[in-house]
């Protein structure tokens, strides 16, 4: 097919147009959506510092609490008759402190001496479960690691010592179910962003202990980038497939007093969203000037076209017709040169 020179002129000034919109767009999206991808890591390790900072403040003051009212236990340890006021201390510090489902104050060998409704029906039994356990064992302020209750139930269990002149006397301490509303939900649950940001916790091995969907509670996700960092200790931010196969930009803290780490983490694909609305917003802004520019090409290619054709017409014609006039046919039937 022969392209006339008004139609070449036409295409390779829209191609021009076009490839300039193309790259100019393509750039302009690129460098946008690196820029939010960087602000948006910046912002979540920002904000998952400032929460795991809180988290910390939060348990110290939970464990001073603890220990000034161990202060007060210690004093009625030697009264047989005590059993009332400690379960009312008990009960206060479950109350007072909003941090506790049930608290207790224990023997040396585990054995419940007072307690917080709901379970003041265990005075007189000995405390089993791994959190008494460990306070038993290493006798010192502890927030136990994340374990299985009697009746499945995920526990955390926050203890202090009681000490008389050096002398290990037993422990006061609180436990937290994880799932039911506890403190962490009160620290980090508000802290849901409807667009598409969520906070989750997770022990010492990589295992969900806080998570806005409850059913993930003791999730391993330790194959999970960001949790392996943590687990190690370590914070900071980074863009990763999560163990659900999604893309997330993460910012990730270590909360050193009770090993866990705090994840904030968005999707990709709804923080990049502004770059791709940024270059539909530009297409459709461009697309007037888009049009304009197709249509004064159009009208100028035909006035650049217009005298070109008509001279290459006259220049093509006038050679035809000097090649007509130097060869002329002779009277003999033969062609010869007129000089």
């Amino acid at each position: 097919m022969r392209w006339s020179l008004k139609n070449l002129i036409q295409v390779v000034a829209i191609l021009a147009i076009a490839l300039t919109f193309l790259t100019s767009t393509t750039v302009a999206y690129q460098v946008h959506k690196q820029s939010l991808i960087h602000s948006t890591l910046e912002a979540n390790y920002a904000y998952v510092q400032k929460l795991t900072s809180t988290t910390d403040t939060y348990l110290r003051e939970i464990l001073n609490t603890l220990e000034v009212n161990a202060e007060v236990v210690l004093s009625l340890l030697d009264d047989p008759s005590s059993q009332t006021q400690m379960n009312a201390l008990a009960e206060r510090i479950r109350t007072e402190t909003n941090t506790f489902d049930s608290v207790a104050v224990a023997s040396t060998e585990g054995v419940i001496l007072g307690a917080s409704s709901p379970s003041r029906e265990l005075v007189g039994e000995e405390l089993t479960s791994i959190g008494a356990m460990q306070a038993i064992k290493e006798k010192r302020k502890i927030i136990s690691h994340p374990y299985v209750g009697i009746e499945g139930e995920p526990i955390i269990f926050i203890s202090v010592p009681l000490f008389e002149n050096g002398e290990y006397k037993g422990f006061l301490g609180g436990a937290i179910y994880l799932d039911q509303p506890n403190i962490l939900e009160k620290l980090l649950g508000n802290h849901y962003y409807e667009n598409g940001s969520y906070v989750y916790v997770v022990d010492y091995a990589g295992k969900l202990i806080y998570h806005q969907e409850k059913e993930r509670l003791k999730e391993d996700v330790s194959s999970n980038p960001v949790v392996q960092k943590l687990i190690t200790g370590e914070s900071g931010h980074k863009q990763l497939i999560n163990t659900k196969g999604i893309p997330m930009l993460a910012g990730y803290a270590y909360v050193p007093i009770a090993e866990w780490g705090i994840v904030v983490q968005r999707q990709l694909d709804i923080s990049v969203a502004p770059a791709k609305e940024m270059v539909l917003e530009m297409a459709l802004k461009s697309l007037p000037l888009l049009l304009l520019s197709f249509f004064l090409v159009r009208y100028l290619s035909r006035k650049i076209a217009l005298p070109l054709q008509k001279l290459a017409y006259y220049t093509e014609n006038s050679v035809e017709s000097d090649q007509k006039e130097k060869w002329k046919p002779s009277l003999t039937g033969t062609m010869k040169l007129n000089n």
